[in-house]
């Protein structure tokens, strides 16, 4: 009796060791769930598992030892048991596994499954199961491992704002969202550039303006990057104009920038006219259409940080025209000119045609003193003639001279006032 009663407790405590020793052991567990395996939608990610199966297990009836032989390996997705219609990802018995799932374990110790293309429905809690060949050695681990997938990662800095001064140091952590990428590796990119830093967490110390960027992270051999990260490093603002001079006319336009040694598109800039803050904000600052309005001193900064306000830059816009009509006053200005142009010249023809018949009428009058004094000449001869011939032929030659050489107003023609001369001559010699 008290050999048969130690065979009995020999074969309980072995049933006991096999039983408690059977496992399923994932990725830091904690309070038998482990955290999240993080993933970004399109990466691949690791389910590190392994696994301690039975060795053997006692037939009671049959009253010998059974060596234990796994001969079935499962993954099931949002199943407690991962038994009979449980939702397979795979099946080491199966030839229709998805080949994004990819088992790298074996039947003996390693369970390890690969997750390739992460999509949404890859949000879920995965169980692996072991079946042996007897239904005594199958075990699933109910605690499984939760994963989670996020469409884009984000960074995490150990400051809160992305303004920094020359000399001091900032952590970057890349994150997806609710949890940390540990067990990836992750590349870092600044204004698109990669690094040669890796790892989850990127350790920026001593900055200086050549830190100055906008970073980014991403998990490696996958397109999905994080939002871009500013960091800048305090620096004097500079403003660059469209135009060399600020000397401006109405309705001409500028487009001012506000540039450091950093690049700072992602930045909040601010704008002040006057001191004045202006409503625009962002590096660049257009202006169409300029009046005398836009005329001021204008200045940019960080928003929040006055210490990098850039020095003044002066514009000047010519000045409105009272009343606002310069256009039409002008114009009016431009009709005046053409107006007195065109009086002047007709003023000058006037002038000019007055002195050619001021001139004309000279020559009218000397003709007709001429004229006068050729009469005369004629009068007294036949004056002096009539008295030597006679009184009846006096009167008679009188007459007829009276008749002959009457003054006109209007100047005789050359050719008579010949005739009248040979005349004269003719009747004085007579």
């Amino acid at each position: 009796m008290a050999v048969w009663d130690k065979k009995i407790l020999w074969a309980v405590m072995l049933v006991l060791t096999g039983a408690l020793g059977q496992r399923v052991n994932y990725p830091d567990p904690v309070l038998n769930y482990p955290d999240p395996v993080c993933g970004v939608k399109g990466s691949t990610v690791l389910l590190p598992c392994s696994f301690t199966p039975l060795k053997s297990l006692y037939d009671n009836r049959r009253k010998v030892w059974i060596k234990i032989k796994i001969i079935r390996v499962i993954w099931c997705q949002n199943h407690s048991t991962c038994f009979r219609s449980s939702p397979y990802v795979y099946d080491s018995e199966s030839n229709n596994n998805n080949p994004r799932y990819r088992y790298l374990g074996d039947k003996k110790g390693k369970c390890t499954l690969q997750i390739s293309d992460l999509q949404k429905e890859d949000d879920a809690t995965f169980r692996f199961r072991m079946e042996a060949n007897n239904v005594r050695g199958h075990f699933t681990d109910q605690s499984g491992v939760r994963v989670s997938v996020v469409d884009q990662m984000k960074i995490r800095s150990s400051r809160d704002d992305g303004e920094f001064k020359r000399g001091e140091a900032v952590t970057l952590n890349c994150s997806a969202a609710i949890c940390t990428i540990h067990q990836l590796e992750v590349t870092w990119f600044r204004d698109g550039h990669a690094l040669s830093e890796s790892g989850p967490a990127l350790h920026l110390s001593n900055l200086t303006a050549k830190d100055c960027g906008n970073y980014t992270c991403g998990l490696k051999n996958n397109r999905t990057l994080s939002v871009p990260y500013s960091l800048h490093v305090e620096d004097q603002m500079k403003i660059r104009s469209s135009r060399d001079d600020g000397e401006f006319k109405r309705g001409e336009a500028v487009t001012l920038n506000c540039t450091t040694s950093c690049t700072i598109h992602q930045l909040e800039v601010t704008w002040f006219r006057d001191g004045h803050a202006l409503s625009e904000t962002g590096p660049a600052l257009h202006l169409s259409n300029l009046t005398a309005k836009n005329s001021g001193n204008y200045t940019c900064g960080l928003k929040k940080n006055n210490r990098t306000l850039s020095v003044p830059y002066s514009l000047h816009v010519e000045a409105d025209e009272e009343g606002g009509g310069g256009g039409l006053l002008q114009i009016v200005r431009l009709v005046v000119g053409v107006l007195l142009v065109l009086f002047a010249v007709i003023l000058v023809v006037c002038i000019s045609k007055r002195k050619r018949a001021a001139g004309l009428d000279q020559t009218a009058v000397g003709r007709d003193g001429e004229q006068e004094h050729s009469d005369n000449i004629y009068s007294n001869d036949f004056l002096q003639l009539a008295e030597q011939q006679g009184p009846s032929s006096a009167v008679e030659e009188v007459s007829y001279a009276s008749v002959q050489f009457t003054p006109k107003k209007q100047a005789r023609p050359v050719e008579e006032v010949e005739d009248s001369i040979i005349y004269s001559s003719v009747a004085r010699t007579g």
